[in-house]
Protein backbone atom coordinates (compact mmCIF):
# COMPACT_ATOMS: atom_id res chain seq x y z
CA UNK A 1 0.00 0.00 0.00
CA UNK A 2 1.14 3.06 -1.17
CA UNK A 3 0.26 6.00 0.98
CA UNK A 4 0.06 9.68 -1.32
CA UNK A 5 -1.61 13.21 -0.93
CA UNK A 6 -4.67 13.98 -2.60
CA UNK A 7 -4.05 15.33 -5.87
CA UNK A 8 -6.84 17.35 -7.70
CA UNK A 9 -6.79 14.92 -10.50
CA UNK A 10 -7.29 11.89 -8.33
CA UNK A 11 -10.58 13.50 -6.88
CA UNK A 12 -11.83 14.41 -10.39
CA UNK A 13 -11.87 10.99 -10.72
CA UNK A 14 -12.74 9.51 -8.16
CA UNK A 15 -16.08 12.29 -8.96
CA UNK A 16 -16.14 10.19 -12.25
CA UNK A 17 -15.15 6.23 -11.75
CA UNK A 18 -15.22 4.05 -14.40
CA UNK A 19 -14.83 0.03 -15.33
CA UNK A 20 -12.08 -0.92 -14.16
CA UNK A 21 -9.66 -2.53 -16.82
CA UNK A 22 -6.47 -4.59 -16.83
CA UNK A 23 -4.22 -1.64 -16.23
CA UNK A 24 -6.38 -0.84 -13.05
CA UNK A 25 -5.52 -4.59 -11.81
CA UNK A 26 -2.07 -4.20 -12.42
CA UNK A 27 -1.88 -0.78 -10.95
CA UNK A 28 0.43 -0.67 -7.27
CA UNK A 29 -2.38 -0.23 -4.37
CA UNK A 30 -2.98 3.13 -3.29
CA UNK A 31 -4.46 4.86 -1.01
CA UNK A 32 -5.22 8.59 -1.11
CA UNK A 33 -5.96 10.75 2.09
CA UNK A 34 -7.23 13.77 2.10
CA UNK A 35 -6.60 15.89 5.07
CA UNK A 36 -4.51 15.38 7.89
CA UNK A 37 -5.06 11.90 10.11
CA UNK A 38 -3.85 11.91 13.55
CA UNK A 39 -1.62 8.87 13.83
CA UNK A 40 -4.24 6.54 15.56
CA UNK A 41 -6.73 7.43 12.52
CA UNK A 42 -4.47 6.61 10.02
CA UNK A 43 -3.34 3.10 11.13
CA UNK A 44 -7.17 1.98 11.92
CA UNK A 45 -8.34 3.36 8.61
CA UNK A 46 -5.40 1.66 7.30
CA UNK A 47 -6.15 -1.49 9.16
CA UNK A 48 -9.31 -1.47 8.01
CA UNK A 49 -9.74 -0.51 4.57
CA UNK A 50 -6.41 -2.23 3.00
CA UNK A 51 -6.63 -5.66 1.50
CA UNK A 52 -2.99 -6.82 2.83
CA UNK A 53 -2.42 -3.99 5.53
CA UNK A 54 1.27 -3.54 6.24
CA UNK A 55 2.95 -3.90 9.08
CA UNK A 56 2.37 -1.14 11.61
CA UNK A 57 5.78 0.10 11.85
CA UNK A 58 5.91 0.38 8.33
CA UNK A 59 2.28 2.83 8.32
CA UNK A 60 4.48 4.41 11.22
CA UNK A 61 7.26 5.09 9.54
CA UNK A 62 5.20 6.35 6.51
CA UNK A 63 3.01 8.64 8.52
CA UNK A 64 5.89 10.39 10.02
CA UNK A 65 7.68 11.18 6.84
CA UNK A 66 4.51 12.83 5.97
CA UNK A 67 4.38 14.68 8.96
CA UNK A 68 8.32 15.76 8.77
CA UNK A 69 7.43 17.12 5.08
CA UNK A 70 4.34 18.68 6.02
CA UNK A 71 5.97 20.62 9.08
CA UNK A 72 9.07 21.84 6.51
CA UNK A 73 6.34 23.06 4.20
CA UNK A 74 4.58 25.19 6.69
CA UNK A 75 7.97 26.31 7.63
CA UNK A 76 8.90 27.46 4.16
CA UNK A 77 5.40 28.85 3.36
CA UNK A 78 5.67 30.74 6.85
CA UNK A 79 8.93 32.26 5.78
CA UNK A 80 7.83 33.38 2.38
CA UNK A 81 5.19 35.39 3.59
Amino acid sequence: MVVRAASPDVLAHAANPRAPDQSDQDADQSLYLIGRPPLKDFLRFAKHQAIKPPRTSALTDAWQSAQAVIRRLEVENRCRR
